[in-house]
């Protein structure tokens, strides 16, 4: 049996929420405020005290997020709770590495938390970016792939042309790798709030204050890696002014209300264009082509951590194959589908109908099923509705119908719909029981009104059966064209009961 498009669940109600922290004005002086302040602390000072204005320029967002959770404003905790982690093992690192180079006694085992801090808080921050944007993306995801390999494939070409050349190869393996991966982290991050920011502008202010975080965190460890010497381990000291950036642009981007804003999506265009066909080309082709340049100019490059980088953007070109090759399957399923059901109710359309008809003949015609009933029915009174009430109310009372019908007929039974107000039904069975009951049980259901928008709604009815019996050879057509017979004469019927209704009243 064919039942009715499903309908949509009802949406929860959200929880409470409570107000923004700060109004976006306020949240826009208060950045330039903050980032000005610590800056100037920066230029002002020297030293150890300029790395604890660098350290201390971490504490804000991590406060500010903390309280945007405490106050319930956030709705979606989740992705800033893994947020807040990854600030609060970022500040570790920093009060740490503090500790490490000023302290008149070294921690003890420092290099461990120094190897993995950085890393573990910036996978953090990476995974709490994609949570929080994964759902709005979800409809666009493809384009969110693309972007993420623009960023990977960016870290890679800096990376290989730049980084790693300069660190050379007396830089520790660990050390190199921990390098990369932050690299290879925060471009991801960027190449997908890019692409968040272009397609959710209810939210484009907080999500191009996360951009100015994580451009600031790449400028700054790029900057970092280029200039670290064994006198200066954190590289020249105007590096802190990155740090303060990102820092300050990520609280702001914590307090701005329009970080939990209703999600309203730009229409975007789903298809692979040549465009992105061409970068994602490009994206395979960067390995090759930097490993010949390596050959041929002898830049030093280390083959496992190419290999390890390429393998990133390989796999996401993957999934981006598996994205467009899942929607072709998508799109040929619903075109199959289509192709067969009427579009409002989902019923089995005329042609369809027709089909099922014919095999049901066959049954009938070599003793596999004792007989069936065809029958067609017609909606007498929805072009009033139409007129009356606008075809939206028709619609709706077209779909209350086919629920009607869907909840009465019997497992097995195929109903149709095959014009805007006939439907047909093909119940098996031996004919005369299938008259007097299933069927029979549709026009009394059909018989009760119907209640639209309130206010109840009658309609009536006209059928007309064809019988076929076990053994008869029959086509579908010759049976389909018997019952719009009886229908029509059912039809006339009614007129003329009508019409003797009237003179007589």
């Amino acid at each position: 049996m064919s039942n009715s498009a499903p309908r949509d669940p009802a949406h929860p109600r959200p929880p409470d929420r409570g107000r923004p922290l700060l109004s976006a004005q306020a949240t826009h002086l208060g950045f330039v405020a903050l980032a000005g302040t610590l800056l100037v602390a920066l230029l002002s000072t020297e030293g150890q005290a300029r790395d604890w204005v660098v350290t201390a320029s971490g504490v804000p967002p991590a406060i500010a997020v903390a309280l945007a959770l405490h106050r319930r404003y956030v709705q979606d905790r989740r992705p800033w709770q893994t947020l807040l982690s990854g600030l609060v093992v970022l500040n570790v690192y920093n009060v740490w590495w503090m500790v490490e180079h000023y302290a008149p006694t070294p921690p003890p085992n420092p290099g461990l938390v120094v190897t993995v801090g950085l890393p573990i808080g910036y996978l953090l921050l990476l995974a709490g970016t994609i949570m929080l944007i994964r759902r709005p993306l979800r409809q666009d995801a493809g384009a969110a792939v693309d972007a993420a390999i623009l960023g990977l494939s960016i870290a890679f070409l800096l990376w290989v042309a730049i980084l790693e050349p300069q660190m050379g190869r007396d830089v520790p393996l660990a050390d190199r790798m921990r390098t990369m991966l932050i690299l290879v982290a925060i471009s991801a991050i960027a190449g997908a709030l890019g692409r968040a920011a272009v397609v959710l502008p209810t939210r484009r202010p907080t999500l191009i204050y996360m951009i100015t975080t994580v451009v600031a965190i790449l400028g700054g460890t790029v900057v970092r890696e280029l200039t670290t010497t064994t006198t200066q381990p954190g590289g020249v000291w105007w590096v802190g002014a990155f740090w303060i950036v990102a820092f300050t642009a990520g609280t702001a981007a914590a307090l701005h209300p329009s970080a939990e804003l209703p999600i309203i999506r730009y229409p975007r265009a789903r298809v692979l264009s040549p465009r992105r066909l061409l970068a994602l080309s490009l994206a395979l082709a960067l390995s090759p082509l930097l490993l010949a340049a390596d050959l041929v100019t002898d830049m030093g490059t280390d083959l496992r951590l190419v290999v390890a980088a390429n393998l990133g953007i390989v796999g996401l070109v993957v999934l981006r194959l598996s994205q467009m090759a899942d929607r072709q399957m998508y799109a040929e399923d619903r075109l199959a589908y289509l192709a067969q059901h009427d579009d409002l109710t989902g019923l089995a359309n005329r042609s369809t109908a027709q089909e099922r008809v014919h095999r049901c003949l066959g049954r009938v015609a070599y003793g596999v099923t004792p007989g069936a009933v065809i029958t067609y029915l017609d909606l007498d009174g929805l072009a009033r509705i139409n007129v009356e009430h606008g075809h939206e109310a028709g619609d709706a009372l077209l779909l209350k119908v086919t629920e009607r019908i869907c909840d009465t007929v019997r497992d097995g039974d195929v109903v149709g719909r095959v014009g805007s107000d006939e439907f047909v039904l093909i119940q098996e069975g031996e004919p005369d029981a299938v008259t007097d009951g299933p069927l029979r049980a549709v026009l009394d259901a059909l018989d009760a009104p119907f209640d639209l928008d309130g206010t109840p709604v009658s309609i009536g009815v006209a059928h007309g059966s064809m019988q076929v019996h076990r053994g008869r050879h029959l086509t579908a057509e010759t049976v389909l064209r018997e019952a719009e017979a009886f229908l029509i004469a059912d039809k006339h019927r009614r007129r003329a009961a009508a019409r003797d209704r009237e003179l007589e009243g």
